[in-house]
């Protein structure tokens, strides 16, 4: 094989590699919430609109954009939905009933400030993310979820 065959091998190796990482989403809501910890099944009421007091407390949903892993994610274990029944869901609940969706932040550093910000914000971040974070505290951590990240050989390629 020839040096240039070669580095293509390579190179189309590393362009496809992606490794597959175990990380942790944290529901995450305001220090001054007297509430403590929520179920799954309320998270997702919150999300899906269908749930708008808890004990007492209205929760606001912040949501993460599209193109961020952790939304795909938690989508996919969370509320188990795509990406387009979760907007088509919206679209019904907006324009049929004039629920409002949830907060769109650009990422879980937005999501954290929001949160931080106000009581009746949820939000999802990674749990590593919310472990150092001041003024949030984390009421669910759903473990093991998969996600797929490309390496960090890959990343300098592309």
């Amino acid at each position: 094989m020839s040096k240039l065959n070669f580095l293509l091998f390579v190179l189309t190796f590393l362009v496809g590699a992606v490794s597959t990482e175990t990380r942790e989403i944290a529901i995450i809501i305001n220090t001054r919430s007297p509430i403590n910890s929520l179920s799954l099944e309320e998270v997702k009421g919150i999300y899906l609109g269908e749930i708008r007091l808890i004990r007492g407390r209205r929760f606001k949903p912040i949501d993460q954009h599209e193109n961020q892993e952790i939304r795909q994610a938690f989508l996919k274990h969370v509320l188990e939905m795509s990406q387009a029944s979760y907007l088509k869901h919206w679209i019904h609940r907006i324009f049929q009933e004039g629920i409002d969706a949830p907060i769109l932040r650009e990422n879980s550093a937005a999501v954290i400030e929001t949160v931080r910000g106000s009581e009746e914000a949820i939000g999802y971040v990674w749990a590593d993310d919310a472990l150092d974070a001041g003024g949030i505290k984390i009421v669910l951590t759903l473990p093991e979820v998969s996600s797929e990240r490309k390496s960090t050989k890959q990343s300098l390629i592309s």
